[in-house]
C-alpha cells in the first residue's frame, strides 16, 4: 500500500473522528443549555410563589399559613434537586426564615416581627442574587441592589396596608 493510498484512507477517518468529537461536545453544550433553561423556568416559578408568600405574610394580620405553603414547599423541593449549591444554600436559609415567620402574628410595633421580616428580606435578596448568578454568569445586579429594591416594595405595601 502506497503512502497516497494510506493518506486517502486516513483523511476520511480523521474527519469522522473529528466529527464524532464535535458532535459529542455540541450535545454536551446543548444539554447544559437545556438544564439551565429548565432551572430558569423553575427560578421564575419559585420567585412568583415566594413573593406571593412574602406579601401574604406581610399583609395577613393573624399570621396564619396560607394556601401558598404547599406550593412553596413543592417548588423548594424541586430547587433542591436541580439548582447548584450556592442557590440551594441561599434557598435553605430563606426557607428557615419563612417557615417560622408565620408563628408571629403581624404586628409592626413588635420588634421580633420586624427583625425576622427584615432577615427574610435579606435572605430573599441573597436567593435572587444567587439565581441570577446561576442564570446569567456575570450580572450587574448586586445583592445589595436587589435588597434595596425589595425593601422599597415592602415600604409601599406597608403604606397600602
Amino acid at each position: 500500500m502506497t503512502v497516497a493510498n494510506r493518506i486517502s484512507i486516513l483523511v476520511p477517518l480523521f474527519g469522522l473522528a473529528g466529527a464524532a468529537i464535535l458532535y459529542g461536545l455540541q450535545k454536551s453544550i446543548d444539554r447544559k443549555n437545556q438544564i439551565l433553561s429548565e432551572r430558569r423556568i423553575l427560578y421564575r416559578e419559585f420567585i412568583s410563589i415566594a413573593q406571593d408568600a412574602r406579601v401574604k405574610l406581610w399583609m395577613t394580620k393573624d399570621g396564619a399559613v396560607e394556601s401558598w405553603f404547599t406550593d412553596y414547599k413543592t417548588i423548594i423541593g424541586e430547587l433542591m434537586v436541580t439548582a447548584p449549591d450556592p442557590v440551594i444554600e441561599a434557598a435553605m436559609k430563606f426557607d428557615d426564615t419563612i417557615r417560622y415567620l408565620p408563628r408571629h402574628k403581624r404586628d409592626d410595633s413588635k420588634v421580633e416581627f420586624k427583625k425576622e421580616f427584615s432577615e427574610l428580606t435579606g435572605r430573599y435578596a441573597e436567593l435572587v442574587f444567587q439565581m441570577r448568578k446561576d442564570s446569567f454568569g456575570k450580572t450587574k445586579v448586586t445583592r445589595e441592589s436587589a435588597e434595596q429594591s425589595i425593601q422599597k416594595t415592602e415600604e409601599i405595601i406597608g403604606k397600602v396596608n
